[in-house]
């Protein structure tokens, strides 16, 4: 295949160096990116910088002519490379030809506010040069003739050139590698969150392992400051992921814009979130022995930690340990990926069951008459037999009805809490969704009846009397799927 061509875009004074004779920095990154590559691809691509480049000088027609024939773009952002009018220049006009944000990859050499960078490159692949000293604030560049920092340069380094060898997979009509790349993991999607500066390391290794094991990573863009922005991407993300992975460690982080907890604490929030609708198994890292310094990490931890979601996993073990738990966790979701899904007969009635207590039985049967008008098969829980028989029925007909509506009246409200902890369950467990899930309250009133609301659980109140005609709702929307 003929390989692509690749532009590097930066600004003159990051290639300038202290000593006479020394390699410079832009010069060591495209030397070493371009073997790397080589070794990836097999054949040498062409990787192409104008070493001549300096400040605002005019771009030369090579320069236009390379520009122009460039398939990805790799921007190296620095506070010298924001000024200069012609290296935004660049990117603007690479981005004018695709407008494709995938095709250029950040090379952020050092710390700079992310709102000033340009808008065509805020949701590309950025890969991170630097790290804040935990001591002075201050970033420290990776380099890699530096006893403590040689590692993390080459370690970024890879990523980008597996990135970029992905993407040319990807974009260059390479099917037949890219199918034996994803032949065993049904090109799976995991989560991993974005982590404080302290965890970035773990989380790079461990983003590097699932994609060299074929696995997609998201979210694959940056995260900004703004908190809109966040819980945008971020829910985005979810919604293709199978798994969720948080590395949590001792630090709080930083808190977003418009927001009132740190950028962790949210992410891990709009996940459990998720895990709660839609059963997204999740695995939280928490470091053995964990003492938090921060009380707002403390209090973060505790929440936790006493959340008992059944879909979320918490482990304190070894990095080994840990890679080990969450290859046998994939392994397990590519075996259920492969488990053929039920299929409906759409001229089948729909079975819906009811969930009620015994002392609401009476009026569950006036639902079940209902629904029976409707065309649907209700479905009343046992209220005869030893408990056991009784829980073995209620488990049997979640794991096997289209529908649940839980109805509650003259029952408390520590009953209702545990129906709908199981019906969690259930959807965490089940191979296919419910066609709907609702509560239907009715009499008699109290004040805590008013205060009841879900935001995925249809919820139909009347509770002066039973009114079975608001099921209306809880029908239609049966119907429509």
């Amino acid at each position: 295949m003929a390989l692509p061509q690749i532009f590097i875009s930066y600004a003159h004074v990051d290639n300038e160096t202290v000593l006479k004779g020394e390699e410079g920095w832009i010069t060591l990154l495209h030397r070493l990116l371009e073997l790397r590559l080589t070794q990836l691809l097999g054949e040498r691509p062409k990787v192409w910088r104008d070493p001549q480049m300096a400040g605002n000088a005019p771009i030369t027609g090579t320069l236009l002519e390379q520009l122009q024939c460039a398939d990805y773009m790799i921007s190296v952002i620095s506070p010298r490379y924001l000024k200069s009018d012609w290296c935004r220049r660049e990117i603007e006009s690479f981005f004018a030809r695709f407008k494709e944000a995938d095709r250029i990859f950040k090379v952020l050499k050092t710390e700079v506010p992310l709102n000033q960078l340009p808008e065509s490159v805020r949701d590309s692949l950025s890969y991170t040069f630097f790290r804040i000293d935990p001591d002075t604030g201050r970033p420290r560049e990776f380099k890699l003739y530096s006893s403590t920092m040689a590692q993390e340069f080459v370690d970024r380094i890879e990523d980008l050139a597996y990135d970029l060898f992905r993407s040319i997979q990807r974009y260059h009509a390479c099917a037949a590698l890219e199918q034996t790349i994803h032949a065993d993991t049904g090109t799976i999607s995991v989560f991993l969150a974005e982590t404080t500066q302290s965890q970035q390391k773990n989380r790079d290794l461990l983003r590097r392992e699932l994609l060299e094991h074929g696995y997609r990573v998201l979210p694959d863009c940056p995260l900004m400051s703004e908190r809109e922005h966040i819980v945008n991407s971020v829910n985005a993300a979810l919604a293709e992921s199978k798994f969720a992975i948080h590395l949590l460690d001792t630090r709080y982080g930083f808190i977003p814009e418009e927001a009132d907890v740190s950028i962790i604490e949210l992410q891990e929030q709009l996940s459990a979130d998720w895990s709660r609708k839609n059963g997204l198994p999740r695995l939280i890292y928490l470091p053995p022995n964990i003492q938090c310094q921060d009380e707002r990490q403390r209090q973060f931890i505790s929440r936790v930690q006493s959340d008992n979601n059944r879909t979320t996993e918490l482990v304190s073990s070894s990095q080994d340990e840990l890679y080990q738990i969450i290859r046998d966790k994939l392994e397990a979701l590519k075996t259920d990926a492969g488990k053929p899904r039920v299929s409906i007969n759409p001229d089948r009635a729909m079975d819906v069951y009811i969930i009620c207590h015994e002392n609401d039985y009476e009026a569950a049967e006036q639902i079940e008459d209902y629904l029976f008008g409707q065309g649907m098969d209700p479905i009343l829980p046992l209220i005869d037999g030893s408990n056991a028989a009784r829980q073995e029925d209620h488990q049997r007909n979640l794991d096997h009805c289209d529908a649940v509506l839980i109805y509650y009246g003259n029952s408390d409200e520590s009953w209702l809490r545990k129906m709908r902890f199981d019906l969690d369950q259930a959807v965490a467990e089940r191979t296919h969704g419910f066609f709907a899930k609702g509560v239907l309250i009715g009499p008699p009133n109290n004040h805590r009846k008013h205060r009841i609301r879900s935001q995925d659980l249809i919820i139909l109140k009347n509770v002066e009397h039973l009114d079975v005609s608001l099921l209306s709702e809880f029908v239609d929307l049966i119907r429509s799927r």
